[in-house]
């Protein structure tokens, strides 16, 4: 079943640490487009489809044409939505499954999905946005996340992309957990700390 959804939402950046050194806190921000979540909700991982063996990880992307690191970041989200968020879940690694756009969203569009969350690159930032918008917009009723350090660096700008619904700034799993949570409750993520 659905329940319904509190209409798009900004929100503004803080910081937190000190005075002398000031650091973005762990936080969601975005908008919320979804009319209804599913319960339990249904979260999609993906490792974005990119036409080189490309690795992500959290301050570097790079290409290994010879072996294939998992996408452990996105692993360990999963594990703890399903455990923590009673979440529904679905990963993909369309680098290792060698999918591009149509073929993930051609595979996981029945899946329905409530949020679409990914890890970006870091020389491949605009590359990951662009798969990541083409997904989301395939996937009616889904809102699109995204983490990682340049998003976290950046996240007014990259929220601005139309295909990002929202940045998580800092480690991802409260603040992911805490979005969620946001939708279910049908309220906006404005309290994520």
């Amino acid at each position: 079943s659905k329940t319904s959804h509190n209409p798009r939402a900004q929100h503004q950046p803080r910081t937190c640490g000190t005075v002398h050194h000031p650091r973005p806190c762990s936080r969601a921000v975005g908008r919320l487009p979804l009319p209804s979540v599913h319960d339990p909700p249904r979260v999609l991982l993906i490792n974005l489809p990119h036409h080189e063996r490309v690795q992500r990880r959290w301050v570097a992307s790079y290409y290994a044409p010879n072996f294939l690191i998992p996408p452990t970041e996105l692993m360990g989200l999963a594990s703890l939505l399903r455990d923590r968020a009673g979440a529904e879940i679905a990963l993909v690694d369309a680098i290792a499954e060698e999918l591009d756009v149509a073929a993930v969203t051609s595979r996981y569009r029945a899946f329905e999905p409530d949020l679409i969350v990914s890890l970006s690159g870091f020389r491949i930032l605009n590359e990951d946005l662009a798969a990541l918008g083409a997904i989301r917009d395939a996937m009616p009723g889904a809102a699109s996340v995204i983490f990682g350090y340049l998003p976290g660096q950046a996240p007014e700008i990259v929220a601005r992309h139309p295909g990002v619904d929202h940045v998580l700034i800092g480690e991802p799993e409260e603040p992911l957990l805490e979005l969620l949570q946001a939708l279910v409750d049908e309220r906006e993520p404005a309290g994520i700390p």
